[in-house]
C-alpha cells in the first residue's frame, strides 16, 4: 500500500454517516485544474473505517458509503466538535494574539533600526545658496568611517539621530503580556520560554503536569493515526497474500517515547514508604500477603512500571 496526501483545501465535503454524525464514512475531493481555469470532476472517496462497517453501520449509512467509489482515504481531525465536518489548529485560540505580537515584534525592530540611524548635519557659516549647492557638489558623499576630515571654523559638523522614544521598560512589558496571553491560549507555561523570573521550581513543577498530560493526550492521538495506517498496511497485505494469518494477528505496535521525566528519587520513597507500610501491616495481621503484594504493585502501576 503507498500512501499520498491529499490538501485539506481540496476537500469540498466531509459526509459523516446519517446516524452518527460523529463519524466520517466519506469524503468529496475537488477535481484538479484542467485547460484555462477548469476543473475536473469531483472525486468521492471513501474514508477507512476500523473491522467491517457492515457491523455497525446501519442501512442509510451503508447506501450513502455505496456512493463513494473513487478509492479509499484516511482521515485524521483535531479538535473537532461531535457534529462538525472540520477539525480545527491548535493555535486557532491564540492565533489573534499571535498575529498582534508578530506586528508588535517588527514594530520594534523598525524602531530600533531608525533609532540606531543618523544623518550629518552641516553648518556653512555666512554662505550663500550658490556656495551651499557648490560645498554640496564638491562634498555631498558621507564621510567613510575612520576616514579624516579637515575644514575651518566656518564649517561645523554635527551627526543627528531622531529622538524616538524607546520605551524600553514598557514595550518588554507589553511584550511579555503579549507572550503570556499566547502561550496561555497554546496551555504552556510561560518558563518554557524563557520567563521563569516569576516562576520558582515548586510552582513550575505544578504547571508543567497539564502541558505534559495535553501532550501526552495528543501523543495517544498521534499513535492512534500510527496504528490505523499499521492495521491497514497489514491488511493489505494479507489480501495480497505477502502476509500470513498468525503475523496478521500478531499484528503492530507503535511504540513512541515517553513525554514526561520521572523523578526516580521520589518514586524510589514513595515505594520504600508504601512498603515498610505494608511490611508493618502484615506482620500485625491487618492485612494479607496477596492483599500486601496487589496493593504494591497497584502503587507501583501509579508511577508507571508495568509489570
Amino acid at each position: 500500500m503507498r500512501l499520498g496526501y491529499v490538501s485539506p483545501r481540496l476537500i469540498e465535503e466531509v459526509v459523516p454517516d446519517p446516524d452518527n454524525c460523529a463519524l466520517p464514512i466519506g469524503v468529496v475531493v475537488r477535481g484538479e485544474r484542467q485547460g484555462l481555469g477548469g476543473r475536473g470532476k469531483s472525486r468521492r472517496v471513501r474514508t477507512v473505517l476500523g473491522g467491517d462497517p457492515r457491523e455497525y453501520l446501519g442501512a442509510a449509512g451503508q447506501r450513502e458509503r455505496e456512493r463513494f467509489r473513487d478509492g479509499e482515504a484516511f482521515l485524521f481531525q483535531i479538535n473537532k466538535a461531535s457534529d462538525a465536518e472540520r477539525g480545527t489548529s491548535d493555535l486557532l485560540a491564540a492565533i489573534d494574539w499571535i498575529d498582534i505580537y508578530e506586528r508588535f515584534i517588527f514594530d520594534a525592530a523598525e524602531r530600533a533600526r531608525v533609532q540606531s540611524s543618523f544623518i550629518y548635519d552641516v553648518t556653512l557659516k555666512g554662505a550663500g545658496p550658490e556656495r551651499i549647492a557648490q560645498w554640496l557638489e564638491e562634498n555631498g558623499v558621507a564621510p567613510r568611517p575612520s576616514s579624516v576630515r579637515v575644514h575651518n571654523e566656518k564649517e561645523e559638523w554635527r551627526a543627528v539621530s531622531p529622538d524616538v522614544k524607546s520605551g524600553e521598560s514598557g514595550s518588554q512589558g507589553i511584550a511579555k503580556m503579549m507572550r503570556g496571553l499566547v502561550l496561555g491560549g497554546m496551555g504552556i507555561p510561560s518558563h518554557w520560554f524563557a520567563q521563569g523570573d516569576d516562576v520558582n521550581r515548586a510552582s513550575a513543577e505544578s504547571m508543567d503536569q497539564p502541558t505534559i498530560k495535553k501532550m501526552t493526550r495528543r501523543q495517544r492521538t498521534v499513535r492512534h493515526i500510527l496504528q490505523a495506517l499499521a492495521d491497514k498496511q497489514l491488511e493489505e497485505a494479507r489480501r495480497a497474500g505477502r502476509l500470513t494469518e498468525e503475523a496478521f494477528r500478531a499484528g503492530a505496535r507503535p511504540v513512541l517515547p515517553e513525554i514526561s521525566m520521572k523523578d526516580t528519587e521520589k518514586m524510589s520513597q514513595s515505594l520504600l514508604r508504601v512498603s515498610e507500610a505494608l511490611d508493618l501491616a502484615t506482620q500485625r495481621g491487618w492485612t494479607s500477603d496477596e492483599a500486601a503484594s496487589a496493593l504494591f504493585a497497584h502503587m507501583a502501576g501509579q508511577l508507571g512500571f508495568e509489570g
